[in-house]
C-alpha cells in the first residue's frame, strides 16, 4: 500500500512541475515545404542512399519525420512537421528556419529511380535521377 501512495507521490509531484505557459507538442502533424533535395547522382548496387532533406520550420511547427513511398521506379518523400499548442493570450514567433534532415533509403533498387518531394508547392518541383552501377 505504502509503495502505490509512493509511486502516486511522485507521479502528481512531477506532473506539477510543468511549466503552463511552456508550448505543448499536440498530436497533430502536417506536411511542411521542402527548398532543396539532395542525393548522389549515381549509387553502387545493394548501396543505400542518403536523401537529404531541407525543410522550412518555424513559428509553432517543427520537424517530425520525413515519409517515403515506393511505386515501381519513383520513390516520393514527404516532409512533417508537428504543431505546438500555445496558451491562451499567447503567440507564436513569426521566424522561418531552414534544417536539414537526412533520410535513408535501403535497397533493392531499380536499375534507375527518381526521387521526388511531396506535395508540390511553389517553385520547381524538387527531383533527382539515380543510377544504380
Amino acid at each position: 500500500m505504502k509503495t502505490g501512495f509512493s509511486v502516486f507521490v511522485i507521479v502528481a509531484l512531477a506532473l506539477g512541475c510543468r511549466d503552463p505557459a511552456a508550448p505543448k507538442v499536440i498530436n497533430h502533424t502536417r506536411l511542411i515545404s521542402v527548398s532543396k533535395l539532395e542525393a548522389p547522382a549515381t549509387i553502387p548496387a545493394g548501396a543505400p542512399v542518403d536523401v537529404v532533406l531541407t525543410v522550412e520550420v518555424g513559428g509553432c511547427v517543427g520537424f517530425d519525420h520525413i515519409s517515403a513511398v515506393r511505386d515501381g521506379s519513383l520513390i516520393t518523400l514527404a516532409a512533417w512537421g508537428r504543431e505546438a499548442q500555445i496558451p491562451p493570450g499567447a503567440g507564436c514567433m513569426a521566424y522561418l528556419m531552414e534544417e536539414p534532415h537526412t533520410y535513408r533509403l535501403d535497397p533493392p533498387f531499380p536499375r534507375n529511380f527518381t526521387i521526388v518531394v511531396q506535395p508540390i508547392q511553389f517553385g520547381v518541383l524538387l527531383t533527382r535521377d539515380v543510377q544504380v552501377q
